[in-house]
């Protein structure tokens, strides 16, 4: 930024005493156009160097009080594929933690390694038994009655029946398990049934996004 601040009066210069002398408009016409880039652009610096004041009003800090009934509903997407499941901890502990209304949220991980294919059959992975178990564990860690607060349940977003499915990317379909306790939000693991190209992390994100939501 300092070098081109510093070269670019130099250039203006240059180009100024260099225009063409038989078409002295034309010439006029672009020096003017690149000094209005050069004050632009130095302006835009100085910009993003000046500290900006954002001004943030909470929903519960207005009045007369915003009804928390009327929060807009929240969906927090994590994605996920083979990494170990203790990364994985901390990131869900803060997401069910959010200072929001616990039924105004839901917390959904798309893990793209909780299936594997061999042939037309999906078996569930070591790696994703250990995510659904790690979810366990992390919310009976916040309820006072543990893992026997939790309610899992689980069903299956089948491609049939819905409009605007993408087939694609989940074929066969997904696995939705649900977590739920008394004072957090609602958690979803969701496995995709994937076909012969699984569109990696596009199809996860599109699975999540046509399929899910």
């Amino acid at each position: 930024t300092m070098l081109g601040v510093t070269l670019a009066p130099f250039y203006l210069l240059y180009i100024w005493n260099h225009r063409s002398s038989e078409n002295w408009s034309l010439g006029i016409c672009f020096c003017m156009g690149e000094l209005i880039n050069f004050v632009l652009g130095l302006v835009s610096r100085l910009m993003l160097w000046h500290r900006q004041q954002r001004h943030v009003c909470r929903l519960d800090a207005l009045s007369p009080p915003f009804p928390r009934a009327k929060w807009p509903k929240v969906q927090l997407f994590f994605t996920h594929y083979m990494e170990p499941p203790e990364d994985s901890v901390d990131p869900l502990r803060q997401a069910v933690q959010q200072d929001y209304p616990p039924e105004a949220y839901v917390v959904t991980i798309f893990d793209d390694g909780y299936y594997k294919r061999k042939g037309d059959v999906h078996e569930t992975t070591e790696i994703g038994q250990q995510m659904e178990d790690m979810i366990g564990h992390t919310l009976a860690a916040l309820t006072p009655l543990g893992l026997a607060g939790i309610r899992k349940t689980s069903r299956e977003a089948c491609p049939e029946g819905r409009r605007g499915y993408r087939h694609e990317v989940a074929p066969g379909g997904s696995s939705i398990i649900e977590f739920r306790a008394e004072g957090l939000p609602l958690v979803r693991l969701v496995g995709r049934r994937k076909g012969p190209d699984s569109f990696m992390k596009t199809g996860n994100l599109e699975n999540a996004l046509w399929n899910i939501m």
